[in-house]
């Protein structure tokens, strides 16, 4: 009984968040004589082991693996690596009076991830505080694809503001002097 070509490989990870990353390929294949790997970047091996192998930058690759048997049986196995750019976010930052409330937005580049702001816990896209001194929020974003970026904002806080009482009015004329009496409420 002879056994048949099994043609398989996996690549780890699949998915890479970076400008670049490197993949682990291994070989599963069984009754193969002869290798050759595509990497889907212009580059090829004939190692039965390619072990790592590196993107220089972001895409979607597909690696396919011809196997070939003694008896000259030829099979082809695919499967892709991505390699995704890390997004990119932005946070406003803000100015208020104390005791009033701000909202901070982030604003990332690419949409449908999740957010974790802090401090406060917060898993919202904007967060609304009023906080009682100048805070800086920092949030970071977890893209669909698992990759993640932080920012900050910072929330300025102002004294409340005062009042100035002049008293009542009074009039006067020409060269005359008068005295008022005031007070200043916070």
């Amino acid at each position: 009984f002879k056994m048949g070509l099994i043609d398989s490989f996996t690549a780890v990870p699949a998915k890479i968040c970076g400008q670049s990353g490197t993949a682990t390929f291994t070989n599963n294949s069984v009754g193969a004589t002869t290798q050759k790997w595509d990497f889907g970047d212009g580059t090829t091996s004939t190692s039965a082991n390619p072990g790592t192998h590196t993107y220089n930058q972001p895409g979607t690759y597909l690696i396919t693996l011809y196997d070939t048997s003694a008896t000259a049986c030829t099979q082809v196995h695919s499967q892709s690596v991505q390699i995704i750019p890390f997004p990119t976010m932005s946070v406003n930052s803000a100015s208020v009076c104390q005791g009033q409330p701000a909202t901070l937005t982030a604003t990332p580049s690419v949409i449908g991830g999740t957010y974790s702001w802090s401090p406060g816990g917060a898993n919202t896209q904007s967060v609304t505080v009023t906080p009682a001194n100048s805070t800086t929020y920092s949030v970071t974003y977890n893209s669909a694809d698992n990759c993640s970026v932080s920012a900050t904002g910072t929330i300025t806080v102002s004294p409340p503001p005062f009042t100035i009482n002049a008293g009542n009015d009074t009039s006067g004329c020409g060269n005359q002097s008068i005295m008022l009496q005031g007070s200043v409420q916070p």
